[in-house]
């Protein structure tokens, strides 16, 4: 396979099993990365082994298990079929790996099989969205500590960029928020962020009022987020009043962008709305999805008064779209590489 480029799809990962044993060293790992937590590392330690790990796994692994399947994870699992699928569109072409930031299969170990087949230039294809030091800098921060070894070189890595302004990928979403009843307000949930992290975008504007409504998002990850929001609404041809934004997967007690996804929930019940959600910075349906939106959403709803429709639109998993999508977008980063 000498010559041939390989692929590697990152998503975040998943604990091995719903086990409160594997879920607890899946966060050890996870909340571990000081891109995660972005505390002091003796801070970050105390917060970690002192608080969360004594704490979380038990409430975690009863999240994960609502949504364990005969096949497990469903984030790993569709990452394995959305791999498989822009394999065959490739065909021998190239060579399509998935990875997982945290947990199996690691970067590294993804990277050693494709070392092995003899496949020295790689292509690194962080699956989210929206650029964030907690999603996208990490895997490149993984990426190259598993490359940069005497064993690897010459090996010639490349690395995908944000793809949240893509009008493939908006028309992707937009066509599936077209299918909703008109009368349904549309919800754009995103993973959310500590306050603090955004403004270290080095952006002298950064969350000044209005700032990310300007159609300039640079390298600001809420700006890039209601980017992508406004680009899905409009292709869709949502009225302005029938959707709106919001932040999800809040951890501990600092500010953190909002509003929250929950808090937006009450409001929209109170005022009966049928809601559907949209989680636009996600591309493969998972425990934030699946039991945070899906789940506890509707509880949520349902609690504030809601009588109406509550829907999750499913992500797009490997769907045949965002599968063409990829290839097409890969193919011409590849061709524009030779």
């Amino acid at each position: 396979m000498a010559g041939t480029t390989g692929i590697v799809l990152i998503n975040l990962g998943s604990p091995a099993s719903p086990s409160v044993r594997d879920v607890r060293t899946y966060l050890a790992e996870f909340l571990s990365d000081p891109f995660v937590i972005d505390l002091p590392a003796a801070m970050r330690w105390l917060l970690l082994h002192g608080i969360i790990l004594r704490f979380r796994p038990k409430k975690s692994a009863h999240a994960y298990q609502s949504i364990w399947t005969d096949r497990g994870s469903p984030l790993v699992f569709h990452t394995a079929d959305l791999a498989d699928a822009v394999q065959r569109r490739f065909g021998k072409e190239a060579v399509v790996r998935y990875a997982m930031r945290y947990g199996s299969p690691s970067v590294r170990s993804v990277c050693e099989s494709l070392r092995k087949e003899g496949i020295s230039r790689i292509h690194f294809v962080p699956l989210y969205p929206q650029f964030a030091g907690a999603t996208t800098a990490t895997v490149m921060g993984d990426v190259f500590q598993a490359v940069m070894s005497d064993a690897w070189r010459p090996l010639f890595p490349s690395i995908e960029p944000p793809f949240y302004d893509a009008e493939g990928f908006v028309e992707l979403w937009a066509s599936r928020v077209k299918r909703l009843s008109r009368d349904t307000h549309v919800l754009f949930s995103f993973h959310g962020l500590p306050v603090r992290q955004i403004h270290r975008s080095g952006d002298s504007r950064c969350m000044q009022e209005g700032c990310c409504e300007r159609e300039a998002p640079t390298h600001c990850y809420r700006a890039q987020c209601m980017h992508s929001a406004r680009a899905v609404a409009v292709a869709a041809g949502l009225d302005k009043e029938n959707w709106s934004v919001a932040f999800q997967s809040r951890l501990g007690r600092d500010e953190w962008l909002s509003p929250s996804t929950e808090d937006r929930i009450r409001v929209l019940a109170a005022q009966n709305l049928s809601l559907a959600i949209v989680p636009l910075s996600f591309v493969a349906d998972c425990l934030e999805t699946l039991e945070e939106l899906a789940i506890r959403g509707e509880e949520v709803y349902r609690e504030g008064g809601g009588n109406g429709e509550f829907r999750l639109v499913p992500s797009l998993n490997a769907d045949e779209d965002w599968a063409d999508f990829l290839y097409k977008k890969l193919n011409k980063r590849l061709k524009e590489a030779e």
